[in-house]
C-alpha cells in the first residue's frame, strides 16, 4: 500500500457521449481519498459534467480550470468562479 492518498480525476471523459455510461461514485466514494473534478477550459467551456459529478462525490473534492495562457485570466477565472460559485463556511 502507498503511502499517498489514493485520488483521480474526473471530466466528461469519463462519461458516455449520450450518458448513459456514467463513472460509479459508490465504487469512488468507497475507494478514493480525493477527487479533482474538471470544471471549466479558458473563458468559456464548461464541463457538461462538473455538477453532477461536484453532487455526487461525498469524499474531499477540489474543482479544477484548464488555464489556455494567451487568453485573459481574468475572464478565464470569472467564469471558473461563475460556474463552481464557491462559499465559505
Amino acid at each position: 500500500m502507498s503511502e499517498f492518498p489514493l485520488g483521480i480525476d474526473i471530466s466528461a471523459w469519463q462519461f458516455s457521449s449520450d450518458g448513459k455510461r456514467k463513472p460509479n461514485f459508490d465504487i469512488i466514494n468507497a475507494k478514493c481519498e480525493f477527487v479533482a473534478v474538471r470544471a471549466t477550459i479558458s473563458y468559456g467551456y464548461t464541463d457538461r459534467w462538473f455538477r453532477y459529478s461536484w453532487d455526487n462525490l461525498t469524499v474531499p473534492r477540489m474543482a479544477y480550470h484548464v488555464v489556455y495562457p494567451e487568453e485573459s485570466a481574468v475572464s478565464q477565472m470569472q467564469h471558473f468562479l461563475n460556474i463552481v460559485r464557491p462559499t465559505s463556511t
